[in-house]
């Protein structure tokens, strides 16, 4: 056993700045990905072919590591089915801390039978040390997701004009690097969000003002939503009406409360919608 630590999703909007954080301390690094070839070469940095499908993949990735970050597969109804089968190989192998990036308002998403809160309690009642995390929506959806060539240039979502606690996967990797190389994290849930909540049309403008051209936001219909999502191509039809649930919860309020995680774990104020869109405007121009 050496002193690795194996990144699941280590392509990741949180995998990339979590790697970077971690070797930048001096830690090893197994980077799992479904595609280790495509990894760039980093000091510190074994790329490991890792696929939640197959789960041959996940004794070689485990093997030489001692620590577990554990991101289940975005838009997956049922998480619990792949990652506990890891959970249980990494504890026979002795991985001794894992750190589970869950979601935010999970109690809800387990009255309509999604896994992740049975996901957590498993892992907690596993005997292994752990970390928690339920980060709230990340704000990298406005480069990915909310903002796609099928909606050209405009945001439609069906959340009318509800707030969310956005964040920047940025600040999700430094906590998750703390609670790696801290003490004191284990045995705690954290809840993430940024520091204000905003509605889509207030990050709609905020992305306007950064790119100095308009990107409008319409709120429109579940119905409307489907369509755009079947147009798309890219989901499943479990999938669409699981994003379904979360447009649900946004209207009804479940993701606008504040936390204040993040700035006592990283020891500075989370990033601001604004300095998220400074910071990437030119991919929006």
């Amino acid at each position: 056993m050496s002193n690795k630590i194996l990144v699941i999703g280590a392509m990741s909007n949180v995998g990339r700045p979590l790697i970077k954080f971690l070797t930048n301390k001096g830690e090893y690094i197994k980077a799992a990905t479904r595609n280790p070839s495509l990894y760039p070469a980093t000091l510190g940095v074994e790329a490991i072919t890792f696929d939640f499908d197959k789960p041959e993949t996940y004794m070689p990735a485990l093997e030489g590591t001692n620590r577990l970050v554990l991101m289940p597969r975005g838009l997956d109804t049922e998480p619990e089915t792949t990652a506990i089968p890891l959970i249980d190989q990494a504890i026979k192998m002795g991985i001794h801390y894992i750190v589970l990036i869950s979601g935010i308002a999970i109690e809800e998403m387990e009255k309509e039978g999604y896994g992740l809160l049975s996901l957590e309690k498993y892992l907690i009642s596993s005997g292994i040390d752990y970390t928690i995390l339920r980060p709230s929506w990340f704000m990298s959806l406005f480069i990915r997701g909310f903002i796609n060539p099928k909606q050209k240039d405009r945001i439609c979502l069906p959340v009318e004009y509800a707030k969310i606690s956005f964040i920047d996967p940025y600040d999700v990797a430094a906590v998750t690097a703390s609670t790696l190389i801290e003490t004191g994290h284990q045995g705690k849930t954290y809840t993430l969000t940024g520091s204000e909540a905003l509605s889509l049309q207030e990050c709609a403008d905020i992305i306007s003002q950064g790119v100095e051209y308009n990107i409008p936001y319409i709120p429109i219909t579940e119905d409307e939503m489907r369509h755009e999502y079947k147009t798309w191509g890219q989901m499943s039809s479990k999938q669409i009406e699981y994003m379904m649930w979360f447009f649900k919860g946004v209207r009804e309020g479940w993701y606008t409360d504040i936390y204040s995680s993040v700035s006592e774990i990283i020891k500075r104020e989370p990033i601001t919608f604004k300095q998220f869109v400074e910071k990437n405007a030119d991919i929006w121009k």
